[in-house]
This record gives structure tokens, C-alpha cells and sequence, in this order.
């Protein structure tokens, strides 16, 4: 394969036009439907007996900024914390998890203890200790097979966060499509609600009584066009992200600037739009098949066929798994489609082909890298919800009467609360957003390094020497010292 990055990477051809001109005719229809849903206002949008005052509205805005502002600030300084000491924070990452599992079998056995002191039944409670227990020492051991990946994996954590330091447009670029989805995904709505109003007068006019069937229908055809153009947005950016990351592979970070992002930006809106959108079409079928099975699983939940629950309840556990598997395939996919500028399904074939190669290295360096990422938005949230709870109190004391009384405490709680939840909610959108892109950078310099490893000895052979010593590779860089990197 030859790449479409870089200096003296190929010219880009336009790959699976045929799902590029499908997505592009369906967001056409849709909105389409949802600047006619708008056109008749939105006041049906609001469910009755919600009354929300103008101070209630300004206290959500004000909390809200406030964790924003605090989110955003976490996530900056937990970029720098990733550049400086990515090992650390892969251990801490490791830690949470397996403190979270033990704390949470702690709880669940000690809930069952007091059960059975009071003759109840606890089995569940110990199965679920138990069950969190052994996930534990799942990991553990887990780590243990692992443990000359998790050096290599923070060198490429490390890498990752320094190149999106230099290249900020690519964390912009994450808010900006995250802000389109959300517009997407309310002109969406507009749209399943005019399609629901035309076939309501529909069946009107012909006299005849609308079917279950009809809104079930709606209802999954909605899902699917959400879901698909909410991918379709989400994944330009991380094809961006992925392409912008492995130009700076390919030329240098001094040397890649704006310049990277730019073209690569180029390239996922035309060439490689057909690719991103045939690769979310698949992953969005399967989130619908998800959907149609928790829809019959909810169903089942009002029967008292122990059978039908149990059967619902397994199709579920395993298509969520299916689900998980098929969008982490799909990612690594789509940085061969930003790299090498190949057709999805070329791609997929090369991600197989990866994966035979290296795949436990793949695994494991999104098993250590997705803790980090969790850790950094957890972390922003926290800062969210305290920023959100001190802008609340400065509400409340400007606001508050002379003649303040016992029964209006009860009312501060209640606005302390809320900015709690709205400075946390806030925070969380905020660092989610801006760490996402370390995910997509990632994969990209793994699959560089996997497929071109002297590229990265000749161009930075500081870093090359650091990941080959961080691996436990004495070799020099070449055949099998990258066998030996990635397999490690």
C-alpha cells in the first residue's frame, strides 16, 4: 500500500462513492423533513407540566459555564501530565479500575452478609462479588502478560499528547463536530416527528387506524439515520485526527503544522468521505440490530416468561459485545482509510492482516490507553461538579432575600444540587471531547510504527530509540525489531 500522507505520499483517489452519494441523499430527506418539523415551532417539544423560570435557566447556564471552564482547564493540564508522565498516569488508570472492582465486590459481599443475617436470600450478591473479584484478577493477570507493553505504550501515549500540544486544531476540530452531531441529531428528531405527523394524517385520510407496526418502523428508521450521520460527523474528525497525525510521523512535527490538518481535513471530506460513510453505515446497522433487541428485551420485561427474559437478556450481552468489537475494528479501519486513502473494505482487510501480526499488541494498547483517557474525564468532571457547586453558592448569595428562612434552605440545596449536576455534565462533555482525539492518535502512530517502523528510526531516532527501549528491543530498528516492538 501506498500512503496519501507525507511529503511524498500518492495522489488521493475517491474510494466507495456509491455510500458517499447514499448518506449524502439521505441527509438531504432529513432535513428536509426537519426544517419542515421546525417551520410548525417546537412547543410540542416540551413535555407538559415542565415550568422551568428564568432564574432556574440562568443558574444552569451559569453553573454549566463555570464547569465547563473547569473541564476545559483539567484537560489542559492533563495533557501536559499525559507529554510528561504517561506511565504514570497508565498505572494510575490501572489502579482505578481494579480499586473500583475490589471496592465493588467488597460491597456487594458485605450487602450479602447482611441478607443472610437477616435469613434473606444473598446468592446474587455473592455471585456478583464474586464476579467482580475474578474481573479483577482478570486484569491482573492481564497486566502481567502485558507488562512490557505498558513502557512502549506510554512512550506512544507520550508521543501522541506532545504532536496534539503542537497541533490544537485537531482537539477544535473534535468540538466542532461533536457540535455539528448535535445539531444533526436535533433536526433528526424534527424529522421523525414530521414523518410521525404525515403518517398520522395518512392514516386519516384513508380511514384507517394506525398500526404498532408503523411506529416501530418510524421509530427504527429514526434510530438509524441518528446514528448513522451522528458517525458519519464524529468519524471525519478522527480521520482527520489519524491523517494529521501520521503526516507528523511521516514529516516531523516541526515540519507538519496547520498544514497536516488541513490537508488531512481535505481528504476526509472528499476522497475519503465514501469510506467514512460506508464504514458508519456498518457500524450504525449494528447499533440499530442493538436497538431492535433492547426494544425486545424491555417488552420481555413486562411478561412473566422467565424464558423470553433470560433468552433477551443473553442476544443482548452478546450483540453488545459484537457491537464494541465491530466500532473498535471500524476505528483502526479508518486510520488505514486516512493513511493509505484505501476503500473500506480494503482497509478492513488490512486491519486483519495487522491484527495477525500484532493483534495482542493492538489489544493491549487500548487496554492501557482507554483507562487514561477514562481517568482524564472522570477527573474533569469532579473539577465540573465543585466549580458547578461554587457558582451556585455565589447565585444563592446574591439572591438571597434579607429576610432568608429556614424553608428556603431547603430551595439553596435544591439550586446546589443543580449546579452540581450542570457544572458536572458540562466538565464531562468538555473533557470527553477534548481527550478523544489521544484515542484516534494513538491508533494512527501504532499502525505507522506497525507498517513503517524505519521512518520513525531515520526522522526521530530519539524517539525510535526511546520506544525501542521502552519495548525491551536491544536490536536495531528494522524486520525484526519491529516484530518484536509491536508483538512485545
Amino acid at each position: 500500500m501506498q500512503r496519501v500522507v507525507g511529503a511524498h505520499g500518492a495522489s488521493p483517489v475517491c474510494r466507495d462513492v456509491v455510500p458517499g452519494i447514499l448518506f449524502l441523499v439521505a441527509l438531504f430527506g432529513i432535513v428536509t423533513l426537519g426544517a419542515s418539523g421546525a417551520s410548525s415551532g417546537f412547543d410540542h417539544l416540551i413535555p407538559a407540566g415542565v415550568n422551568v423560570t428564568a432564574k432556574e435557566q440562568r443558574l444552569v447556564v451559569a453553573a454549566a459555564a463555570y464547569g465547563a471552564g473547569g473541564g476545559a482547564v483539567t484537560t489542559m493540564i492533563y495533557y501536559l501530565l499525559m507529554a510528561c508522565s504517561p506511565l504514570l498516569l497508565i498505572i494510575g488508570g490501572q489502579v482505578m479500575i481494579i480499586a473500583t472492582l475490589a471496592i465493588s465486590a467488597a460491597l456487594f459481599f458485605h450487602a450479602a452478609q447482611t441478607k443472610a443475617a437477616q435469613n434473606l436470600d444473598a446468592s446474587g450478591l455473592l455471585i456478583a462479588s464474586a464476579i467482580q473479584a475474578g474481573m479483577a484478577l482478570l486484569i491482573l493477570l492481564w497486566l502481567c502478560c502485558i507488562r512490557k507493553r505498558i513502557a512502549f505504550t506510554a512512550a506512544v501515549l507520550g508521543q501522541v499528547a506532545r504532536t496534539l500540544a503542537r497541533l490544537p486544531e485537531l482537539i477544535v476540530l473534535q468540538f466542532v463536530a461533536t457540535v455539528i452531531a448535535v445539531g444533526y441529531a436535533c433536526v433528526c428528531v424534527l424529522a421523525a416527528l414530521k414523518a410521525n405527523d404525515l403518517l398520522d394524517e395518512h392514516y386519516e385520510s384513508i380511514g384507517v387506524p394506525r398500526s404498532g407496526w408503523s411506529h416501530l418502523a418510524l421509530n427504527i428508521g429514526a434510530f438509524l439515520a441518528l446514528a448513522w450521520g451522528g458517525l458519519v460527523i464524529v468519524n471525519i474528525s478522527f480521520v482527520t485526527t489519524a491523517g494529521g497525525i501520521a503526516t507528523c510521523y511521516f514529516e516531523g512535527p516541526a515540519h507538519a503544522g496547520c498544514r497536516a490538518c488541513c490537508g488531512s481535513l481535505g481528504r476526509a471530506l472528499s476522497f475519503q468521505f465514501g469510506s467514512i460513510a460506508f464504514g458508519s453505515l456498518i457500524v450504525a446497522m449494528v447499533n440499530t440490530l442493538v436497538y431492535i433487541i433492547r426494544l425486545g428485551a424491555e417488552q420481555a420485561r413486562h411478561t412473566d416468561n422467565g424464558l423470553l427474559k433470560l433468552i433477551f437478556c443473553c442476544c443482548l450481552c452478546c450483540m453488545q459485545c459484537f457491537e464494541r468489537t465491530v466500532e473498535w475494528l471500524t476505528s483502526y479501519a479508518f486510520v488505514y482509510v486516512a493513511i493509505y486513502g484505501t476503500s473500506f473494505l480494503s482497509s478492513g482487510r488490512a486491519v486483519m492482516g495487522l491484527l495477525g501480526k500484532s493483534g495482542v499488541g493492538a489489544v493491549a494498547t487500548s487496554t492501557l490507553i482507554d483507562p487514561v483517557l477514562t481517568l482524564g474525564t472522570l477527573l474533569g468532571c469532579g473539577a465540573g461538579c465543585a466549580l458547578g457547586y461554587v457558582a451556585a453558592r455565589g447565585w444563592n448569595n446574591l439572591s438571597a432575600p434579607d429576610n432568608f428562612s429556614e424553608f428556603q434552605s431547603e430551595v439553596v440545596m435544591i439550586d446546589n444540587i443543580v449546579g452540581i449536576v450542570a457544572g458536572g455534565v458540562a466538565a464531562l462533555a468538555v473533557a470527553s471531547i477534548g481527550l478523544a482525539p489521544v484515542d484516534a492518535g494513538a491508533k494512527s502512530l501504532f499502525v505507522c510504527y506497525a507498517e513503517e517502523p524505519q521512518k520513525l528510526a531515520l526522522d526521530s531516532p530519539a524517539l525510535a530509540a526511546k520506544i525501542s527501549e521502552a519495548a525491551g528491543e536491544n536490536r536495531a530498528l528494522g524486520g525484526g525489531g519491529r516484530a518484536g516492538l509491536i508483538r512485545a
